[in-house]
């Protein structure tokens, strides 16, 4: 993806437009019937968008995506795993925050996060991306609670994109190309048979379908698999991986935490 995905940003309209693959990520699959629309400079000009977490499955709650860029900041907090995509059987990685999709143990009874750092997909608020002839396009759901009222405004009076707008953008620019990074990350992974099923002693569902680096396996490489894994920038990511699952016992012994309320 590299060159072909830079950020455009249309003179004409204002709409954020990433030239490149058709990515997997297009709307949020706990909302697949969402208001979902294309920003547009002219069209969004006035439209302010609050910067808070929504508390709902798979959306801060229970199991968040990763991409390998996030892996050196989140594998200090979070228990990462790679599952398998239910229809194409793919390596995905994700960010366990709670053993059930109602649940984050990661965030205090206030609901603010008490880790340092915060996945990405969390932070991308109600933004989505569409895939069209011309690239892959920057998407709101304006049926999301944080979209509109009070809030930051995502274009400028001239119709140009604001600051919030940039920030989001990069943050969805991160997610699209780290499909491609995930598909090439797990594919060496599991080459080196270093991807395995993983038995967790809890009934949680979340906690069920997960694949962790083994690290004895790890460990066992010969020069060779360690040297092809090192160049292709996977060896860390692998070590990364394996180090997480000890953040395990945050889910196994939480502490105060947030749910969807009733």
């Amino acid at each position: 993806m590299g060159a072909t995905a830079g950020l455009i940003l249309s003179p004409i309209s204002g709409t954020f437009c990433y030239r490149g693959e058709r990515p997997g990520f297009y709307q949020n699959e706990s909302h697949p019937m969402a208001n979902v629309t294309v920003l547009d400079g002219n069209r969004h000009r006035a439209l302010r968008v609050r910067n808070g977490l929504r508390l709902q499955a798979y959306d801060g709650l229970g199991s968040l995506p990763i991409v390998p860029a996030e892996l050196d900041a989140a594998h200090k907090e979070f228990p990462l795993f790679a599952r398998k995509h239910p229809d194409t059987g793919r390596f995905l990685l994700c960010a366990i925050v709670g053993s059930q999709p109602d649940r984050n143990e990661f965030l205090s009874e206030r609901g603010d996060w008490r880790t340092r750092y915060v996945p990405l997909y969390a932070r991308r608020g109600p933004f989505l991306m569409h895939a069209d002839d011309s690239g892959v396009r920057l998407c709101v759901d304006l049926d999301d609670p944080r979209v509109g009222g009070d809030g930051e405004r995502l274009y400028d009076d001239a119709g140009q994109p604001a600051a919030y707008a940039r920030q989001i953008a990069s943050i969805m620019r991160t997610i699209h190309d780290g499909e491609q990074q995930t598909l090439e990350l797990t594919s060496a992974l599991a080459a080196q048979q270093l991807l395995e099923p993983i038995q967790i002693a809890h009934p949680g569902e979340l906690l069920r379908g997960l694949y962790s680096v083994n690290p004895d396996r790890l460990k066992a490489l010969d020069a060779a698999a360690l040297t092809a894994l090192n160049a292709a920038g996977h060896l860390q990511a692998a070590y990364f991986l394996a180090s997480s699952v000890g953040n395990l016992s945050a889910l196994l012994t939480p502490a105060p935490r947030a749910t969807v309320p009733a």
